[in-house]
């Protein structure tokens, strides 16, 4: 048993004679004492006082402890410290009222004590390691949906060269209550995202209905927060509302109307081309505008609110074979006509009676999936002119020879994703730049092995049961295919079948802490090393309250990169569920020692 696992249980190693009691005292945080809360039936609570400041683990260290209530017979001072799961000699006083631990060690000691019938008392006490490096730790706490807690993000810095307790972390229970949205002509109803002051990544989500009226809980207190709302009525922009209360109405209208035209290459010749049927937004610092679909003359009318840095976003018709575009300037003016022009040379290639295939055989069936990123994909000028990037993804289904149907597509450079059958794909370069190819082959996956070890007792050891996720990048990620898990066999050995052609980030996590996440950059699959070695670890643990008291299970607890962006910053390093006590432990890379 760990000693964390001795916290949570509420037991002593040794048996406490005429212990009564129930529960533990995990409301207190590492080194600043415990006070049992009490528990039905007890008549009293035992606690312990921890003196401060906790030294660094050195030879001669030692932790001073006393109790509470003092003044007892020495015999009802019933004492216990574990280390790393192990109970440890420790000297009691004269009185049996204190002890002195001797922590030559680092990491995390766990001091009980037992009076007579009173609740025991458990407190976890952090030793440092000598020089130790300092790292931050960001935290995401999601509750059970049933909790009725609002989600909470935590920054804690923990030194590296042992394993810590956070000790006590309360969730508090939501307030429930009422927001309501309010248009030019009364209630709307609205999708609304509230984010709390100082914690943007702990987002609570609601609905508001025809009267305008959502149900939310929210933190207790006056808030602030910043709430995004989006209307579900036509010609209502979305608006971001900053510095937010309870009790404030939220009211949106019709924003600023924008106005503009899309227009493409004509098929055949250089002249420009109204493109019908796309579809357009706009995001103004991070706030969506109304969406709008392209009329017969490639006009659009769309309502926003106009900000700093604007992106104009165009999504085209499956059939059309053009990209979607993207384009963003801190020079856009919204007051002025928003002119999106495909570039001139951008022509397409029909792919119709192209065959898939396997080993030289029609494939039947198979989905193929074209997927690109052109980097100029056509111009956006709205007062500023700006480049506007492409992205293909464009989707086909083979018929019972193999051979696609009418399928335009950009001329260039591409790729294509190909779905043989469920779970079997095959990632091939497809250049139109030519014209359509007679072929495109789907080679067989590919059968790839690795293997994830650690250092263990000084020797490089495999991991049975480590988790690898390996997840999509380049071609597959454009096409949406899905995120993999592989668990660890004998001696950490890995293995999978793979898309030829195939590229992928590999996340490696340990749920038995034997070595710390690990995250491998972009690889193809036939760069994937012949084995991994996790980072050295250190475990952070610690206790989920709901309001201080109760234990609060089946939360997820997510250790997210702080100051990562893109994939890195929405994926967790690692993550775990609190259990029926609230305890939960994170393995996170050692930052060492000096």
């Amino acid at each position: 048993m760990t000693g964390a696992q001795w916290v949570a249980q509420g037991a002593l190693a040794l048996a406490f004679a005429g212990c009564t009691g129930a529960g533990a005292d995990l409301t207190s945080a590492p080194g600043d004492g415990g006070s049992g809360s009490g528990a039905p039936g007890a008549p009293c609570s035992a606690a312990i006082d921890v003196a401060q400041p906790v030294p660094v683990a050195t030879p001669g260290a030692a932790v001073h402890a006393t109790a509470r209530p003092p003044g007892l017979n020495a015999a009802l001072y019933m004492w216990q410290v574990q280390f790393d799961g192990a109970p440890i000699d420790f000297q009691r006083s004269a009185d049996g009222a204190a002890i002195d631990v001797a922590v030559e060690r680092p990491g995390v000691y766990i001091l009980g004590l037992q009076i007579a019938d009173c609740t025991p008392a458990f407190v976890p006490v952090n030793v440092e390691a000598p020089g130790a490096r300092i790292q931050t730790l960001r935290l995401q706490v999601i509750p059970p949906l049933d909790a009725a807690v609002p989600p909470i993000e935590l920054f804690r810095n923990v030194k590296g060269g042992a394993d810590v307790d956070l000790g006590a972390i309360s969730a508090v229970s939501g307030r429930l209550i009422q927001a309501v949205v309010l248009g030019p002509s009364g209630g709307v109803p609205a999708y609304l995202v509230f984010s709390p002051s100082g914690a943007p990544d702990a987002v609570i989500e609601a609905y508001s209905d025809a009267s305008g009226v959502a149900g939310v809980q929210l933190l207790p207190g006056p808030g602030p927060y910043t709430a995004l709302v989006v209307p579900s009525v036509a010609g209502l922009a979305p608006r971001r509302v900053l510095n937010w209360s309870p009790g404030t109405v939220l009211r949106v209208d019709a924003g600023s109307t924008v106005s503009g035209t899309v227009v493409r290459p004509g098929v055949p010749g250089p002249a420009d081309e109204p493109l019908a049927g796309a579809t357009v937004r706009l995001v103004s610092d991070g706030v969506p505008s109304t969406p709008a679909v392209t009329a017969a003359d490639g006009s659009f009318t769309l309502h926003a609110v106009p900000g700093g840095t604007v992106t104009v976003d165009v999504t085209p018709p499956d059939d059309s074979g053009l990209p979607r575009l993207s384009a963003t300037s801190t020079g856009f003016d919204l007051a002025a006509p928003v002119q999106v022009r495909y570039a001139a040379n951008l022509g397409r290639i029909d792919l119709a009676g192209t065959v898939v295939r396997r080993k030289s055989a029609g494939v039947a069936g198979a989905r193929v999936t074209v997927v690109g990123a052109p980097a100029t994909a056509g111009m956006v000028t709205a007062g500023a002119m700006a480049i506007a990037s492409g992205q293909v993804r464009i989707t086909a289904t083979a018929d019972a020879a193999g051979k696609l149907p009418r399928t335009l597509v950009p001329a260039g450079p591409l790729a294509a994703v190909i779905e043989v059958g469920a779970g079997d794909l095959a990632v091939t370069a497809l250049d139109t730049t030519g014209g359509a190819p007679a072929t495109l082959d789907a080679p067989p996956m590919q059968l790839i092995t690795t293997a994830v070890t650690a250092m263990t007792d000084g020797n490089l050891a495999g991991l049975p049961g480590a988790l690898i996720d390996l997840v999509p990048t380049g071609a597959l990620a454009m096409a949406a295919a899905p995120m993999l898990r592989l668990v660890a066999g004998d001696a950490g050995a890995l293995a999978a079948a793979l898309p030829s052609g195939g590229r992928y980030q590999l996340r490696f996590q340990d749920p038995q802490g034997r070595g710390a996440p690990l995250v491998v950059a972009d690889r193809a699959i036939t760069a994937i090393a012949s084995s991994y070695v996790l980072p050295a670890a250190i475990r952070i643990q610690g206790t989920l309250l709901r309001d201080g008291k109760l234990a609060m299970s089946g939360a997820s607890v997510q250790l997210m990169c702080t100051g990562c962006t893109g994939l890195d910053a929405a994926l967790p390093l690692s993550e775990a569920a609190s259990d029926a006590t609230g305890r939960f432990t994170l393995t996170v890379p050692d930052p060492g020692t000096r």
